[in-house]
């Protein structure tokens, strides 16, 4: 059956196919919005981003179609990652979220405000900053926030001839390439 998954700024919304109809089938989250949502087919679970105001970033998986949702921690800077001098980065939101390819089942990617890109080799236990691209010499003083405090990573596209090829889409920064799983960028 064909699903249309749909993250809005009242919760997350889902539709089915039954021959030439949609049919409404659930809503999750009520009231909070949806920063993204992935449908990882390799695993057959939802991955939805939260913006929730009070709570700040969250994050949670559906392993049933979206019947029901688990938590996970969203990703989390280290204590020496920091936006500028003196301003410790901390995950104000997940923007985007990406699969790792066929031949990395449990890697998926994450990208953050304010402008970090994590990747889980473990689907979603444990979380690595992409130092590689964090530590990228133009971060600290060309890379800003389009319309936001901060710059973010908006967009993850994974190439699926190699998987080892990843662009990232970042405001206001451009966009950046890694040939090597993320160790180097340009």
């Amino acid at each position: 059956m064909q699903r249309l998954i749909l993250g809005t700024r009242k919760g997350l919304l889902i539709y089915g196919r039954h021959g030439d109809e949609w049919m409404f089938e659930s809503a999750s989250f009520h009231g909070v919005p949806i920063q993204f949502v992935l449908y990882d087919a390799r695993h057959g679970v939802i991955w939805a981003s939260l913006e929730h105001g009070h709570w700040g970033a969250k994050l949670a998986k559906s392993e049933d179609g979206g019947a029901t949702w688990i938590d996970v921690d969203a990703p989390k800077y280290p204590d020496d990652a920091h936006v500028k001098d003196g301003e410790p980065a901390t995950t104000k939101l997940v923007w985007a979220i990406a699969g790792g390819g066929v031949d990395h089942p449990d890697r998926l990617w994450f990208g953050t405000e304010p402008g970090g890109l994590f990747v889980t080799e473990d689907y979603g236990q444990s979380f690595q900053l992409v130092r590689g691209l964090w530590d990228q010499p133009t971060r600290p003083t060309h890379w800003f926030g389009g319309g936001r405090d901060q710059p973010a990573i908006h967009s993850i596209l994974v190439d699926p001839r190699d998987s080892e090829r990843v662009l990232v889409g970042i405001s206001c920064a451009g966009v950046f390439e890694t040939l090597d799983g993320g160790a180097t960028w340009k």
